[in-house]
């Protein structure tokens, strides 16, 4: 009755504001019938019920058909009696449904700790909650591999993982708690099927969203989030002793994703006295500089054992040709050299990431990085006039609704006009694996039509990329990545 305040027993603060004041009669009553409800046995209560508005037209009928004496005054009539414990049951319901979410709050924090993930969901799955007072909530969040801080609990929506450096694909797993909700990853929109999540170095935010769908709309309830930090290779390094005697190892592949059968993979020894003298022998003069960017090489570092990629000083690896080296260019010289141009990157997020690198080599530093699908301009930056950027192909489009390379580069270079037919103009175009012989043939037509036959062409190669099985981004197994 206190959830109600506009209802009180007769003689206790029943005041003239009170709109309705219950006798004792009344009270027991209630009370007889609460306790029927209680051992109905193999009966259903028909009524009083939460959904007395169904009742409501026959109650009234009854309540005309009734005369009423002097001593039934301090008695309510049942049209009034009605709504009240039509309210009332509504009560009753509400503290029902609180008790079984308490004991289903406690099932499945006892039994995330001792229950496997796998049979948790089906069993929560099966017995999802109809109570309102559940909808906001999840039944299972789970990331394997890891270990949710703090452990999961359906009312804390705020979690963090931490993973190795090796681990770089998690997967995630979320239960609505709810019969009309579901728990949907990064959109209200997104999927609600178990998924795999691909893991940068550092912290990697996930978002589950609760949303309700017994509505014309879906309704976004709740949110969880989950911060999964993968470990920095360089995370339990040792300070580099340049005194001490340290093993040169080489790395062409790994053998877990070996491409290439007859090169080695993992870390190789080179025949060197030190670390400082391998560097003086390879990377400076009178060793000739690399004619091209493509030069075959492999990842150089020092090691305490080559035999152990843990004893290996990752923030020393540097990638050094066989038969040349790369010149280091100065920032200032940078700067220089593409003062006054306009640079236009057209690709994917390996484009995007050589982009952002190329700005912080001309601007000392990386103010903003912005994971952008869609075009990121940079003006007077470092120099240049403009560095700008669009994403194609967009993949989570249906293939047959995504824009051609034609028109992607013509709205590019349109967006961007004037631009000078010279070499003061930049474009860089390319990707993981999806330019080929026909898209260097539409952008040659495409220049020539608009006259910027001259500019600067830049056709970023092929990479490996795409061997992580994650849902909505194209997957290549390592068989279609040997072709």
């Amino acid at each position: 009755l206190n959830n109600l305040p506009d209802i009180n027993r007769t003689g206790i603060n029943c005041e003239s504001t009170v709109k309705f004041c219950l006798t004792d009669d009344d009270l027991a009553d209630l009370l007889y019938s609460r306790r029927e409800s209680k051992q109905l046995g193999n009966f259903e209560q028909l009524y009083p019920s939460a959904k007395g508005e169904a009742y409501s037209a026959f109650v009234n009928a009854i309540n005309l058909k009734n005369e009423r004496t002097p001593d039934d005054l301090l008695h309510y009539m049942s049209n009034k009696m009605h709504s009240f414990l039509t309210r009332l049951e509504i009560q009753y319901e509400k503290l029902l449904n609180r008790q079984r979410y308490s004991q289903f709050l406690s099932s499945v924090v006892r039994e995330n700790t001792t229950t496997k993930f796998s049979e948790l969901r089906k069993r929560t799955f099966k017995n999802c909650i109809q109570g309102s007072s559940a909808k906001p909530f999840l039944s299972l969040l789970s990331v394997t591999p890891g270990t949710l801080k703090p452990l999961f609990h359906p009312e804390n929506r705020a979690y963090e993982v931490h993973v190795p450096n090796e681990v770089v694909l998690a997967h995630l797993r979320a239960t609505a708690a709810h019969c009309d909700c579901q728990a949907r990853l990064e959109s209200k929109n997104g999927p609600s099927t178990p998924s795999n999540w691909s893991l940068n170095v550092g912290p990697n935010v996930v978002r589950y969203y609760v949303v309700d769908l017994s509505h014309t709309d879906v309704w976004v309830v709740n949110q969880y989030e989950i911060q999964i930090v993968r470990e920095d290779l360089t995370a339990h390094e040792k300070v580099f002793d340049s005194e001490s005697r340290h093993e040169v190892c080489s790395l062409v592949q790994d053998c877990d994703f070996a491409l290439f059968s007859w090169k080695k993979c993992n870390l190789q020894r080179i025949e060197a006295s030190s670390w400082s003298s391998f560097l003086e022998k390879n990377t400076i003069a009178p060793v000739p500089e690399c004619k091209s960017g493509d030069a075959e090489g492999r990842w150089v570092v020092p090691c305490d054992s080559c035999r152990s990629r843990s004893s290996c000083f990752w923030k020393l690896a540097t990638w050094v040709p066989y038969q040349c080296r790369h010149a280091v260019v100065p920032p200032a010289l940078l700067r220089d050299c593409l003062a006054g141009k306009k640079i236009l990157f057209l690709g994917d997020s390996t484009l995007r990431g050589m982009m952002y690198y190329m700005i912080e080599k001309i601007n000392g530093t990386l103010s903003v990085w912005v994971k952008s699908h869609a075009a990121v301009n940079f003006k007077n930056l470092g120099g240049s006039r403009l560095v700008t950027f669009m994403y194609h192909p967009p993949f989570w489009l249906p293939l047959n609704e995504q824009p051609v390379l034609e028109k992607v580069l013509y709205d590019l270079l349109h967006t961007n006009m004037p631009l000078a037919n010279s070499r003061e103009t930049i474009l860089v175009v390319g990707g993981l694996q999806w330019t080929n012989e026909h898209h260097l043939s539409v952008i040659d037509t495409l220049l020539r039509r608009l006259g910027l036959r001259n500019i600067a062409v830049v056709i970023k190669g092929y990479s490996t990329g795409l061997y992580q099985p994650v849902k909505g981004i194209r997957y290549r197994p390592i068989n279609e990545q040997k072709q």
